[in-house]
């Protein structure tokens, strides 16, 4: 019963098997093992088994084979590579075993399992690695690693250093909650939580960091959990775009509208003022076009400022375009 089931063990195995004398002369192969090397069973049988080793790969083969032969070794699991009947080399992981008679080796046992497809998989695997770390750390923007559901950054790239000016060593193991204000905070861990039970996929939202100097940042987050083989998350990513000017110009801008309406707003000849400004002229280009006094011109343009809460000029004009109070001119204010 017990060759019984060998042999069928030996017949149906996927994986190729070759039984062969202490010298390499093969005895015995079953079908896989035909499959492997693209021979007839009759073909293969008689031959010596170093014949279908990569040559470079030979001096490993004999030196496992000598091992068992002189009870140095039982069983020895290694990667070889062998060569079909066309020519093809193909990498196999190798499973040797000596069968013995009245304590003598009479025989060498070998599984072979063709690695081609795992592999071809780890290559892949590898490039695919490699590719994500190129574009991680290459990237224009912010990008982090973020565990969950704990939050800690388990990896960032040069930009989001350079972005919370940070060394690497240092942001990483630290948690967004370390850095994120604290008046943004709450809603932060709540969008957290919903996305972790479930309740929220993908999402970008606008919030505020602090540097290492102590200064705010506001960025753009666009953030999304990853998922393992289990379908639980195992991490989320997270990139990050510094908007602080953005905001800062949009901060200047609702300041100016809350100025000209408490100031009132700017007539219709303090605009067209600003508009012959914002085209590049002076004030006295101004004032000649308009068939007004230079002083008129100036008039006009010290309450423009006052109203929109401007700096200078070209402040006001950049504001009046911004507030949508002016149409926009086809060249710059100079």
């Amino acid at each position: 019963m017990s060759d019984d089931r060998y042999r069928f063990l030996f017949e149906t195995s996927a994986d190729a098997i070759i039984v062969g004398d202490p010298d390499g002369t093969i005895r015995e192969v079953n079908p896989a093992a035909c499959r492997l090397f693209g021979y007839q069973a009759h073909e293969l049988i008689g031959r010596n088994g170093r014949e279908l080793t990569a040559p470079e790969w030979l001096a490993i083969a004999d030196q496992r084979a000598e091992r068992k032969l002189r009870g140095l070794e039982e069983v020895s699991v290694y990667e070889s590579v062998v060569i079909d009947r066309v020519g093809t080399r193909i990498a196999i992981e190798v499973r040797s075993t000596p069968i013995r008679r009245d304590g003598e080796v009479v025989a060498l046992h070998a599984v072979m399992r063709d690695m081609t497809e795992r592999n071809r998989v780890e290559t892949a695997l590898r490039e695919s690695e490699e590719r994500f770390r190129l574009a991680f750390e290459s990237a224009p923007i912010g990008i982090a690693l973020i565990a969950v559901p704990e939050g800690r950054w388990l990896r960032v790239n040069s930009a989001l250093c350079e972005l919370l000016r940070y060394e690497q060593s240092e942001l990483v193991g630290m948690s967004f909650r370390d850095l994120t204000h604290a008046d943004d905070l709450e809603a932060d861990l709540a969008r957290a939580d919903a996305m972790q039970r479930g309740e929220l996929g993908p999402y970008e939202v606008e919030k505020r960091y602090l540097r290492k100097d102590g200064s705010v940042m506001w960025t753009q987050v666009n953030a999304s959990l990853v998922f393992g083989a289990n379908g639980e998350p195992i991490y989320s990513i997270a990139q990050f775009q510094d908007i602080t000017e953005r905001k800062r110009a949009e901060l200047l801008a609702a300041q100016a509208r809350r100025r000209n309406a408490e100031s009132g707003p700017l007539t219709p000849r303090e605009r067209e003022v600003l508009a012959l400004l914002a085209e590049g002229l002076t004030s006295a280009d101004a004032a000649a076009q308009l068939g007004l006094s230079a002083e008129t011109i100036e008039t006009h343009v010290r309450r423009a400022l006052r109203k929109l809460g401007a700096r200078s000029r070209t402040h006001a004009v950049a504001l009046a375009l911004r507030l949508e109070l002016l149409e926009t001119p086809a060249t710059a204010v100079g």
